[in-house]
């Protein structure tokens, strides 16, 4: 994968199809920015962790991202404006490129990760309530078989495969290490 760029990525993420007019009604509606910029010649996504002080998953690595409010005309609009909220990100500064499958969580949230590029060095300003830092991790270390831990797990009674990743002293599980296995899985099947 040496020739991977964000052109080329965004080639072959699917395009966004979501609405406000689809939220379920059994969970509650969110959705994340999943950040890819060039620095040094390597693509990287960008990562959250999240303050002590959030009301959810704290101190857990995670994209930029939150709650649909019924003023969100979107729910890209909602991705995009945690971001802007959480790092500062302005809207203008974002480009969309499309949308992966949807990832439910057992705190009954309906993730919709919207992927999305922009431009590298980006000016920051963390919400220091909502994000303890930023973590940026290059694509080829998420990549890398060492990184990556595969794992069955049980819950009422249904399997399913649960991914993580480790990057440096982080360990990214949950609906963020499922959403990246999904970007993964698309960059590696239709780039390689």
């Amino acid at each position: 994968m040496a020739n991977l760029t964000l052109d080329n990525i965004a080639q072959v993420i699917p395009p966004c199809k979501s609405s406000h007019s689809e939220l379920p009604s059994a969970m509650k509606p969110a959705s994340v920015l999943v950040l890819m910029f060039s620095k040094d010649g390597h693509i990287h996504v960008m990562l959250n962790k999240r303050s002590d002080m959030v009301e959810y998953h704290k101190g857990e690595i995670s994209f930029p991202g939150g709650s649909w409010e019924p003023d969100d005309k979107d729910l890209s609009y909602t991705a995009t404006r945690e971001t802007n909220e959480e790092i500062g990100i302005r809207y203008e500064d974002m480009r969309i490129i499309g949308e992966l499958e949807t990832v439910n969580t057992s705190s009954m949230f309906c993730i919709y990760p919207f992927v999305a590029t922009i431009n590298y060095p980006y000016k920051s300003r963390i919400s220091k309530d909502e994000v303890a830092d930023v973590i940026e991790v290059p694509i080829q270390s998420l990549i890398n078989p060492l990184n990556r831990r595969t794992e069955m797990h049980i819950r009422r009674n249904k399997s399913y495969k649960a991914y993580s990743y480790i990057y440096k002293q982080h360990i990214i599980h949950g609906a963020t290490a499922n959403i990246l296995s999904q970007l993964l899985a698309i960059i590696s099947s239709k780039l390689t």
